[in-house]
C-alpha cells in the first residue's frame, strides 16, 4: 500500500542524489583511466548503492583493457571490507575511504588518530586500516588522483556552460537508459 511507483519508467528508482535531494532515475558507473581520462568501463543500474558495482567494474576493466589495473580509487559509496580486501587481483592497490572526505584533505582525521595510537595496528579494523592507507603521502596522491580523472569526465558528460550535456534519459526502460549510457559513455 505504501509502494510508489513510477508511471513513465516503472524500472527506475527513487534515489538520493548527491546534494541529498531525492529524485527517480538510474545509477550510472564508470571506470576512467587516470593518465587519459578515457571511460574504460560503464555500466547503469537501478540500485543505488554504490558498494555492489565496485568489483563487476574492476572486472570490466580488465575484459575491455586487457589488463589489470594496478590502482582504483573511489569514492566512499562504495566502501566495504569485501570491496578493500577482495579485488579482481592481488597487486591492484585499492583506495576507498570509508568516510567521506574531500580530496585535499585525505587521512588528515586519520593521521592525528595514528598519532595517538600506541599499538602495532595488528587488530585495526578494514575501515581503520583504510584511513591509516589514505593518511599516508601515497594515499594521499592516490586518491587526489579522482578529481583530475573521473570527476572531470563526469562533469564534461553533464556538459560545461553554454553547452546542453546530458541531464537525464531520454528512453525509457532499465535496458534502453543501458544502452543509452553506453552511448553517452563512447
Amino acid at each position: 500500500d505504501t509502494a510508489q511507483s513510477n508511471f513513465t519508467d516503472p524500472e527506475s528508482r527513487s534515489m538520493k542524489s548527491g546534494t541529498g535531494e531525492w529524485m527517480q532515475g538510474y545509477n550510472g558507473q564508470a571506470a576512467v583511466d587516470s593518465d587519459h581520462q578515457v571511460i574504460v568501463a560503464c555500466d547503469l543500474t537501478n540500485m543505488a548503492a554504490d558498494a555492489p558495482h565496485f568489483k563487476p567494474m574492476i572486472e570490466q576493466v580488465v575484459e575491455n583493457t586487457g589488463a589489470e589495473p594496478f590502482q582504483a580509487s573511489s569514492e566512499s559509496g562504495y566502501f566495504s571490507k569485501e570491496n578493500v580486501e577482495n579485488t579482481v587481483s592481488p597487486f591492484c592497490e585499492v583506495f576507498i575511504p570509508p568516510d567521506r572526505m574531500r580530496h585535499s584533505r585525505a587521512g588528515t582525521a586519520a593521521l592525528a588518530a595514528l598519532a595517538e595510537r600506541q599499538d602495532d595496528g595488528s587488530n585495526l579494523s578494514c575501515a581503520d586500516r583504510m584511513r591509516e592507507r589514505l593518511s599516508t603521502a601515497l594515499g594521499q596522491k592516490a586518491y587526489g588522483i579522482r578529481k583530475k580523472t573521473v570527476e572531470p569526465v563526469f562533469g564534461q558528460i553533464k556538459g560545461c556552460p553554454g553547452s546542453p550535456g546530458f541531464r537525464q534519459f531520454l528512453r525509457r526502460g532499465i535496458v534502453k537508459c543501458h544502452q543509452e549510457w553506453h552511448w553517452i559513455c563512447a
